[in-house]
């Protein structure tokens, strides 16, 4: 279970600003102008939409969408009320009573991990797909029973190392995120920090072993500065 994933790091990551509104974007755009299902039969149709809008389908999408880019991934549980010992088997939605679907339960990848791998036989169908995972109030529960949802896919080597889900974005531009709020900062502070002042002065300061200690004070000036000093200038 070496997992170099550090998803909590991911999850405090997403709270940054920039990064918010980056995964706010991504996963809002597909659905911002909805949809409709590509089907020559209307009645199918219409009973799939007003489902959809009964189990807030599109918003547990959205939010799927918003993990795949969070933390690399995550599962859609499909409950239909089964128990333990039915959860081991498929799941056939053809000799299922799909008057006891309950909705949609978005899993996380830190509260499950893949049991059943095929880790040995590449030409196989299912190589490097779990088959079984283990999820945290659950138990064992067959693939069937999930919708899967990743991004960013590792090469198939490297998926035991993100529990089979795909790299986070958040982790992928993390560098550049802090590059971009260290640009942000800087160009505020340099804003903050533009000022020219005119110091009338006597000529005095300008000779002997006055210039030295003038000098001293202007540079010190310099590096204090913004924009809310004061400095006091006499009479004269």
């Amino acid at each position: 279970l070496y997992q170099p994933v550090n998803y909590y790091e991911c999850y405090a990551l997403a709270q940054d600003p920039l990064f918010t509104k980056v995964f706010n974007l991504l996963s809002e755009t597909p659905f911002s102008k909805g949809g409709e299902l590509s089907t020559d039969k209307q009645e199918e149709k219409d009973n799939a939409e007003k489902n959809a809008s009964l189990f807030n389908l599109w918003k547990e999408a959205k939010e799927a969408v918003r993990s795949t880019y969070v933390t690399g991934g995550c599962l859609l549980y499909m409950d239909f009320g089964l128990s333990e010992s039915e959860l081991k088997d498929p799941l056939d939605l053809n000799k299922t009573d799909m008057k006891k679907f309950k909705g949609f339960r978005h899993i996380d990848p830190i509260n499950c991990v893949a049991v059943n791998v095929n880790t040995i036989n590449p030409s196989a169908n299912d190589y490097m797909k779990p088959s079984v995972w283990y999820v945290i109030g659950l138990g064992m529960v067959h693939e069937s029973h999930f919708l899967q949802f990743d991004a960013n896919k590792p090469e198939l080597p490297m998926r035991p190392l993100t529990l089979y889900f795909g790299m986070p974005l958040t982790q992928l531009i993390k560098q550049d995120i802090a590059n971009s709020n260290l640009a942000s900062q800087g160009l505020a502070n340099l804003i903050n920090r533009f000022r020219h002042i005119y110091l009338k002065t006597e000529d005095s300061a300008f000779v002997t072993n006055n210039v030295s200690n003038f000098k001293a004070k202007l540079q010190f000036m310099s590096f204090v500065q913004d924009n809310f000093n004061v400095c006091p200038l006499k009479s004269t």
